[in-house]
């Protein structure tokens, strides 16, 4: 079962350009302001439901288990996260469409060490279970 979640009402579900459907902001959302907060670390990125992939995300783990905003949100903005922060099972091509595009996505991104430097201090707690790991 799917780790539950808590979604402020500051965002709603509608079509994405990136895949599908995805959470865009219908407020004004500040750098910081968390969006989701999960009771327990999502391990999978179909947990992270309606969140899109981004090479370049507008949310970032803060704490291990919420998403929150890494720069203003306009409304009407999408709202996405690197899933490679989030998850160590999968592999992704990529079409977010940044210019930091990775292509190809996958769930050992989080070796990589510039992408360990962009998100220091902002993995889910499994990933950064495995960081500090690889550390030692």
């Amino acid at each position: 079962m799917p780790p539950a979640e808590r979604r402020y009402a500051r965002t709603t579900i509608a079509t994405s350009s990136i895949a599908g459907r995805g959470l865009f902001a219908a407020e004004r959302i500040a750098v910081g302001d968390v969006v989701l907060e999960f009771d327990v670390a999502p391990d999978t990125v179909a947990a992270l439901g309606p969140v899109n992939h981004s090479c370049e995300p507008t949310l970032a783990w803060v704490g291990g288990r919420a998403l929150a905003a890494v720069r203003a949100v306009a409304v009407g903005e999408e709202l996405t996260t690197d899933y490679s922060t989030s998850a160590a099972d999968f592999l992704l091509r990529c079409h977010c469409g940044s210019t930091r595009c990775r292509q190809m996505v996958t769930g050992d991104d989080w070796a990589i060490s510039q992408l360990r430097q962009r998100y220091a201090g902002h993995w889910a707690t499994g990933l950064q279970r495995r960081i500090d790991a690889a550390a030692r």
